[in-house]
């Protein structure tokens, strides 16, 4: 059934913004379904929401796939009653339209009586309709000449229902509006449209993904501490305890009610929540221990390494534990034989070689038969949590600290939902809305065509433009400043970007996809300006300047700049993407690990690798440029929570500021005005500055009103004093989605040569460090004298840029040929 609650006037406060009050930059960020239904749907999808309950406590019908469209039925969430959302279109009787422009009590008015209707291709016969609220409106050109010229929208300030639809009308207060309105409709120049635009709430499904996934990342576990696998965070309330016996008896433990269980070298992706269901737990430990116990000898030797002449190769063999190489090591040094090991001639080293000393010798025995380390870099293991959520958890890299990745499911439940409103438009079947008088004279009751030019006039104000409206003298249509990044609606107000790590099939490269809704900004100051002089322009007496968007009949042209392999900026155009002036527009790119560290980069600087602009054409061919601007220090959005409490008798509000970004804040400065037609400034009690604060602290201060309050005033910050400290790591978090791979895996080369061995060296394995062992031969033949290993490095380490790609460290272990074992010490 139709209902009549107030989306038409949410429609026609985000149109506007008059001279007295122009501290909003256009559309109100949570309206925007109400003037771009399809730029909605799109941004909903950038950061799906994460809570939903059951099919049996949603209240509104529901769409099984999570479609929204009157071609589809939808159920009610308890029993199998279908719904339709119907259509508009204008009625007919006798042979005539329905619709009627006279003189009104207000001046004249446009009625059009318009009947419902299901799509014709859904069965509906025994649905019913559903619950949902109509907006009328008419769209026409600003003028007839030319298409770049900007439209107008026209919203019905009336809408009620008939028995068999609804009856709209458009009061036109002035002679100048009903003249521009009757050209409108009688001349096809316009291009006129009628638009129905409907909303209705619906229960969406949430994907099994957005269900399923309790926590992901990568992090460490300290020596001795627990690890809660629900919340990604070391608590004495956790699942796992990296319990140390003594330094080189160490196990994984399974805390209270959890358990676990070793799975071994997996391929960490591959592995299901699924599989995680299926597999026997037990609360046994895993044993992580170092195996050897070590006697130290009175050794002091000298090996050599060949020198790293690329990032991605490690040559030769260092006992030294997690020694360090570099192509910036030490120049070459002397060297005497190696005693007991093999003999080196004493030679002067070349230049691509790097001395490497080695620490005393240690003789291996084993007092702990049986012991095996499971947690070796690479190795993977599943937890069942105390919560009864599964979780699998892959070494990177092994220590007294382990460091980990780790994704956390939930066990399948009841498919989840969430309500949801929706907006979708339908446009009248005729197309353009034009009724010319010779054939529909019964429209126009009175009306006299009249031969007045209307005129969208051209004014620029301290090097803006400004398009002035042909009827309503007072109304000026602007452009926005630029286009920045946004900050969600809700709280908390996180970016509203979104991105997903995924391996390229069949190579060790891994691709970005990232996701962002860009908005119109405008500076208030600049319109506030603007107004003191456009007044000129309008004749007198007459209501205020007000300001509009201005909104234009073709998508104007984006063109994206994103960098290359090689750093330079490419500029291309998003012909696929759609620009709207009063919400912006939504954006996608799938980019290389490289392009997208330089893109993440620029998001915290005022470097140019990651543009944009928008390009605009307006009337009598003039082009203007709007540039898009993407720093996360410098977005669109609300940063805080606001709590106001008035006090009528002192005149005062009690404001409560809290920092609802992820993000620390520094006001610097904060001044306020009671918001009212007179726009009082207002005195602020209780602050001393700068002041600091870190996500989710607050501020209290008092507001000190100089006029009269009453229950519905408010206090309005300038926020031109306070500054966002963008903190890297928290915008990361904020932003990546929980599915997507957390590690990113390198191919490295580890070579050594047959000489080293000499007689009595029988095998040499090597350790790397966040990566896994390898072992070299004495009899191997030339090609297995160089081996490639996978290094795990957490994707957030390489982007954050915390990866030293041009020096690796590792461990090594000798096997003479009598069997005695010569090892790096313990750690």
């Amino acid at each position: 059934m139709f209902t009549n609650i107030s989306d038409r006037r949410l429609l026609q406060l985000s149109q506007a913004i008059s001279a007295t009050d122009i501290a909003t930059t256009g559309v109100p960020l949570d309206q925007v379904k109400w003037v771009n239904p399809d730029l909605a749907s799109q941004i909903a999808l950038i950061r799906e929401p994460m809570n939903g309950v059951p099919r049996n406590q949603i209240t509104v019908p529901i769409s099984l796939d999570g479609t929204v469209s009157d071609e589809v039925l939808f159920e009610a969430p308890t029993d199998s009653t279908k719904y339709y959302l119907p259509r508009y279109r204008v009625s007919e009787r006798n042979q005539q339209i329905q619709m009627l422009m006279a003189e009104s009590p207000q001046g004249w008015s446009l009625t059009i009586h318009l009947e419902k209707f299901p799509a014709p291709s859904i069965e509906a016969r025994s649905a019913q309709e559903l619950n949902h609220s109509v907006s009328v409106i008419l769209q026409h050109r600003l003028d007839p000449n030319d298409a770049n010229a900007g439209q107008k929208e026209l919203i019905f300030q009336e809408v009620t229902p008939e028995p068999e639809g609804i009856k709209a009308v458009l009061q036109l207060s002035s002679l100048a509006e009903r003249g521009l309105v009757y050209q409108a409709l009688t001349n096809t120049a316009y291009a006129s449209v009628l638009i129905v635009r409907r909303s209705t709430k619906i229960g969406l499904p949430l994907s099994q993904t957005a269900t399923s996934i309790v926590s992901s990342g990568t992090g460490t576990i300290r020596g001795t501490w627990i690890f809660n696998c629900d919340t990604g965070v070391e608590t004495p309330k956790g699942d796992i305890w990296w319990e140390q016996e003594t330094d080189v008896l160490r196990r994984m433990t399974p805390q209270n009610s959890a358990q676990i269980v070793s799975l071994g070298m997996r391929d960490f992706d591959a592995i299901t929540v699924d599989e995680l269901r299926s597999l026997s737990y037990s609360s046994a430990p895993i044993d992580g221990s170092i195996v050897m116990w070590r006697k130290r000898l009175p050794i002091d030797v000298v090996d050599r390494i060949d020198r790293v002449t690329k990032p991605d190769v490690l040559r030769g063999i260092d006992p030294d534990r997690f020694r360090r190489v570099s192509p910036q090591a030490v120049e070459a040094i002397p060297m005497r034989p190696i005693d007991g090991v093999g003999r080196i001639p004493i030679e002067r080293l070349p230049s691509d070689r790097i001395p490497v000393k080695r620490p005393p010798i240690v003789i291996s025995d084993d007092p702990a038969p049986n012991r095996t380390n499971n947690l070796t870099n690479g190795s993977v293991f599943a937890v069942r949590t105390n919560s009864g959520n599964f979780a699998k958890v892959q070494v990177i890299e092994y220590g007294y600290d382990l460091k980990i990745q780790w994704i956390t499911y939930r066990p399948p439940v009841e498919p989840q939902f969430r309500e949801a409103t929706r907006v979708l438009d339908v446009q009248s079947d005729y197309h353009p809305f034009v009724f010319p008088p010779s054939l529909y004279p019964y429209i126009y009751r009175n009306v006299t065509e009249n031969n007045t030019s209307f005129k969208l006039d051209f004014r620029q104000s301290n090097g803006y433009s400004y398009y002035q409206d042909p009827a309503e003298r007072h109304v000026f249509y602007y452009l926005p400043d630029s286009f920045k990044l946004v900050r969600r609606p809700e709280s908390p107000h996180y970016p509203m970007l979104s991105m997903e790590f995924q391996p390229v099939e069949g190579s060790e490269e891994m691709q970005v996809s990232i996701e962002f809704w860009a908005y119109p900004y405008v500076n208030s100051a600049r319109l506030a300006a603007a107004a003191q002089d456009l007044v000129r322009y309008i004749p007198q007496p007459a209501p205020g300047v007000e300001f509009k968007p201005l909104v234009t009949e073709t998508s104007p042209q984006l063109f994206l700049g994103l960098p290359k392999e090689d750093g330079s900026l490419d500029y291309r155009e998003r012909s696929n993407v759609l620009v709207e002036m009063r919400s912006g527009f939504r954006d996608s790119a799938t980019l290389s690990m490289k392009a997208f560290q330089r893109i993440y980069n620029a998001l915290f600087t005022s470097t140019q690798l990651f543009q944009g602009q928008v390009k605009v054409s307006l009337p009598n061919s003039k082009i203007e440029i709007i540039p898009f601007i993407a720093q996360v220090d410098d977005m669109v959005g609300e940063i805080f929570d606001v709590a106001q409490s008035i006090d009528i008798a002192t005149g005062t509000i009690q404001v409560t500021l809290k920092n609802a970004i992820e993000s620390p804040i520094r006001i610097n400065s904060l001044s306020a005005r009671i918001n009212t037609n007179l726009q009082v400034q207002a005195a602020i009690t209780g602050l001393a500055f700068p002041i600091d604060l870190a996500p989710g602290a607050f501020i209290n201060l008092t507001v000190n009103s100089s006029i009269p309050l009453n229950n519905s005033s408010q206090a309005v910050f300038d926020l031109s004093g306070v500054d966002v400290v963008a903190d890297r790591e928290a915008i990361w978090n904020s932003i990546v989605r929980l599915d997507s791979t957390a590690t990113y895996k390198r191919k490295l080369e580890v070579r050594t040569v047959n000489a080293i061995f000499g007689d009595r060296i029988a095998a040499i394995s090597i350790d790397v460090k966040s990566g896994t062992s390898i072992t070299f031969l004495r009899d191997a033949t030339p090609d297995r004298l160089v081996i490639q290993t996978d290094l795990i490095t957490p994707v957030r380490d390489w982007i954050l840029n915390k990866v030293d790609t041009g020096s690796y460290n590792y461990r090594s272990q000798v096997i003479l040929s009598n069997g005695t074992s010569v090892e790096d010490t313990a750690g």
